[in-house]
């Protein structure tokens, strides 16, 4: 397998290993009790900011790169509309931490969406696979209740240590970026400076043995 198929195949699998942290983590005797919000046609958090390694922005980039000619293109005039929304929200990209409730008042829904169900949903990034609602579904849709919303707090998904260790390497940090910014430069070309193009590093385990 070539190298650069085999770095987005090992981000594949740090997705998965993700997702059974996650699921053994709410079957934990602590997470019993938690009823989770999220479920197919929920897309209240769709229209906050999100942040992914490249890896990821490059798998979605891939999926789009396989949808039907019609499909692609309308993905990409959604692209470049949400692009230039941001670019008109100086606001936004001068803050390194854009507060939720402000991105929300954007109105500006991921571009991946289709209807209220993601296109790229098997490929979609960590921050979209550790969002778990466990509060009433109102708390998502409606701002002033936004808030108040409750969360699951899984820690062994939440530290990413097993899919971390899925990517392997020499230790160091994973670099996470506002997702559109990185979806719009692989998808479009067009590479957008921000204070939050970068949000924060998350420590990679060292190689044989690390992740403690």
């Amino acid at each position: 397998m070539k190298k650069a198929a085999l770095r987005l195949e090992r981000m594949r699998e740090a997705h998965a290993q993700t997702d059974r942290d996650l699921a053994l983590a709410l079957k934990t005797p602590s997470a019993e009790k938690l009823t989770v919000t999220c479920g197919k046609g929920c897309s209240a958090c769709c229209s906050e900011p999100v942040y992914a390694e490249r890896r990821e922005a490059e798998l979605a980039a891939q999926a789009i790169g396989k949808m039907p000619y019609p499909q692609r293109e309308a993905t990409k005039a959604r692209i470049r509309e949400w692009l230039e929304r941001i670019k008109e929200a100086p606001e936004i990209l001068a803050q390194e931490t854009p507060h939720v409730l402000v991105y929300r008042q954007l109105r500006l829904p991921c571009p991946l969406l289709q209807g209220a169900l993601c296109s790229i949903y098997q490929d979609r990034p960590w921050g979209c696979r550790l969002h778990t609602a466990v509060g009433p579904r109102e708390n998502c849709e409606d701002d002033s209740k936004r808030l108040s919303q409750l969360y699951a707090y899984v820690p062994d998904a939440l530290t990413q240590k097993s899919s971390l260790v899925v990517l392997g390497g020499d230790g160091g940090e994973l670099e996470m970026e506002h997702f559109g910014l990185l979806l719009a430069e692989l998808v479009l070309g067009e590479r957008v400076e921000s204070a939050g193009r970068t949000l924060y590093k998350v420590n990679r385990p060292e190689r044989n043995g690390g992740g403690k």
